[in-house]
């Protein structure tokens, strides 16, 4: 009998234990019907958790006893925010939990990665193509069900859609999605990654095991995002498919012909497929994108709708006027605006927005250059872990805007040395307190904080809940909110 362990028991943990109960046929390490489990987590597990594990007849290994738990596993598969790198010594043992889901699920999956919009596009190719094709859809990975649980629904779904993280895809071996999406890049969990370099080449994997019948679909704006880019693409045996939310340039041109096989942009308002017909580049109209949603980044629509293409082989729902209307809804599936520059309230004239997704400094540019265009005064809050990137040029930049733009910054925080001198406050109700003293009708208070949430909050919905909170409790005490 083989011994398995578990490393982490939060979402995939648990979900690990339940695929193991569950599977019958074998997998290449092991047969799991002839296995012991147990779990070993870094943190005291709670007694229900504890109970959980001990019903499905696997033994608990308290945060004392991690030595024995690695050296009496014969394979040990970790939850993905587990840093491994403490455990090199037994680096022989982990599987992922990508590698177990690429063995037993066998249908079509597109899985999406990249530094910012990804939960936004997984949700919304989700939800189009769940509302406009015959596919039984599945949604896992960062968002929706736990993959491996995924992976037992294998007869009762034809589609998977995949939200996966540089620590989900860095130990990653055998994973090859049929359309794999990149979503964009810029520096983050540097504390785990230590180098832009191991960040990218982390999220990378994503391609590196497609093969020539599956689609690498790749923004050609990440030839200015990442210098390395041609290289990297010259090792992928995949179809390679460039989108733009801009018209092909020359260099683009070059840059398709050279690497990829196709190309998907926008143009006057309208979504073309490109390509090479000899030496000629040719082009010709897919679909109309009047009728998209006025919130959200086009490069993100273009993605979507070049995934739902190249899955429905139209974009034909486009023509009809209402149908954001006609969008399943699920109990996965919050709204796309969810904790992205989250419109939530007025309150005396002045507009509150929870951006509280928002965990790199290029998230926070992106909703304020949004509200600035709105021409009205935008009071910015910061805050969060920098999670190993410097954020100094970032809190640099914001004093080059002028005041009738950006009318102050506030931080959450305790050390203002860390957000570039901007004067900070230890909690929420502190911050908006101070803020409600100087805004005025007409200003928009913007929570962006530009960093992770793990200094104060369990994640970043907790923390864009809490202010959301903050700011009705504060509305309840005078005239009563609009939301």
């Amino acid at each position: 009998m083989q011994k398995i362990g578990i490393l982490g028991f939060g979402v995939v943990g648990k979900s690990t234990l339940n695929f193991l109960k569950k599977i019958q046929s074998p997998l290449e390490q092991f047969d799991p019907k002839n296995i012991k489990i147990s779990v070993f987590d870094q943190k005291d597990l709670t007694s229900s958790e504890i109970a959980e594990i001990e019903s499905f007849g696997a033994e608990y290994f308290t945060s004392k006893d991690v030595s024995l738990f690695l050296q009496s596993n014969g394979y040990i598969i970790a939850s993905p925010g587990v840093d491994l790198s403490a455990y090199n010594k037994f680096a022989n043992k982990f599987i992922c939990e990508l590698d177990l889901f690429a063995q037993v699920f066998n249908k079509k999956t597109v899985a999406i990665t990249g530094t910012l919009g990804k939960t936004t596009v997984t949700n919304m190719i989700y939800k189009i193509t769940s509302s406009f094709t015959d596919f039984a859809v599945n949604l896992g990975g960062n968002i929706g069900s736990g993959m491996l649980n995924l992976a037992l629904k294998n007869n009762d779904v034809d589609l998977a859609i995949l939200e996966l993280s540089s620590f989900q895809l860095e130990p990653n071996t055998k994973f090859a999605p049929d359309l794999a999406l990149f979503t964009n890049f810029y520096p983050n969990h540097l504390d785990r990654h230590l180098t832009t370099k191991n960040y990218f080449d982390a999220k990378w994997k994503i391609f590196e095991h497609q093969s020539s019948d599956q689609v690498s679909i790749i923004p050609l704006s990440l030839f200015n995002l990442y210098e390395d880019l041609p290289s990297k693409l010259a090792t992928l045996k995949s179809q390679i498919c460039f989108i733009s939310s801009n018209p092909i340039s020359d260099e683009d041109k070059e840059r398709i012909k050279k690497f990829g096989k196709m190309v998907f942009f926008a143009e006057k308002e309208n979504l073309y497929f490109g390509s090479f017909k000899a030496e000629n580049f040719v082009s010709f109209k897919i679909a109309d994108l009047n009728n998209l949603p006025s919130s959200g980044f086009l490069e993100n629509w273009v993605l979507i709708l070049t995934t739902f293409y190249l899955l429905a082989g139209n974009c034909n729902f486009l023509n009809d006027e209402k149908w954001t209307e006609k969008l399943i809804s699920t109990k996965f599936n919050p709204s796309v605006d969810a904790y992205r520059l989250e419109h939530f309230a007025n309150f005396k004239g002045i507009d509150f927005y929870d951006d509280s997704k928002s965990t790199v400094i290029q998230a926070t540019k992106a909703a304020l250059d949004k509200l600035i265009n709105n021409k009205r005064p935008v009071i910015l809050i910061l805050g969060g872990l920098d999670k190993g990137v410097d954020r100094s040029p970032f809190f640099k930049d914001l004093q080059n805007i002028p005041q009738e733009n950006l009318k102050s910054i506030f931080c959450l925080g305790k050390d203002p040395q860390k957000f570039g001198g901007y004067k900070t406050f230890p909690t929420l109700q502190d911050l908006v307190d101070e803020i409600m003293k100087i805004a005025k009708s007409g200003d928009q208070v913007l929570f962006s904080p530009g960093g992770t949430s793990f200094d104060f909050f369990k994640n970043y919905k907790h923390r864009g809940d809490l202010f959301k909170e903050v700011v009705r409790e504060y509305a309840c005490k005078g005239e009563s909110v609009k939301s």
